[in-house]
């Protein structure tokens, strides 16, 4: 009988190499498909990396408009704006595709607005063109807590 000297693989060793090819393929997998979710931002981004707008003044709203000023700190242009109203009654969003701002150029502007409450945390996020389209920089901008009138 010649084939009674050949051993097989012992269960041991196949257990242990299942297990790793597991990994190895669950590794190469997730690595693969990272950032492909829609609506996922990630800071990376080239078109953010240079991105940057603060306040120079004190955001108010007078009853009619919200009061601010801000100033494009970054080294890129930014080419609009978001202002984001949130509060324990409502999230919402006001889109300024107009608000372009050059480095170290300000903008002071009254937006009418109907006044959310002063419990409202108001974020600012800058916008910048790419490939013909407005991305949010989300890193790039700012909020201020509450809301108070001017």
């Amino acid at each position: 009988m010649l084939f009674r000297s050949k051993t097989a693989m012992s269960p041991l060793i196949a257990t242990v190499l299942l297990i790793a090819f597991a990994v190895a393929l669950g590794t190469m997998i997730m690595n693969w498909s990272s950032g492909m979710a829609p609506g996922e931002h990630t800071p990376s981004q080239s078109y953010c990396k240079e991105v940057s707008i603060t306040t120079t003044d004190s955001i108010c709203h007078d009853g009619i408009g919200l009061h601010f000023s801000i100033k494009n700190d970054g080294k890129k242009r930014m080419d609009g704006l978001i202002i984001r109203f949130e509060n324990v009654d409502m999230d919402t969003d006001l889109r300024i595709k107009q608000a372009v701002l050059v480095p170290n150029e300000r903008l002071d502007k009254i937006q009418s607005t109907s006044y959310p409450g002063e419990e409202t945390q108001v974020t600012f996020i800058p916008m910048v063109m790419d490939d013909g389209e407005l991305h949010e920089c989300f890193d790039g901008g700012f909020a201020q807590n509450k809301l108070p009138i001017c």
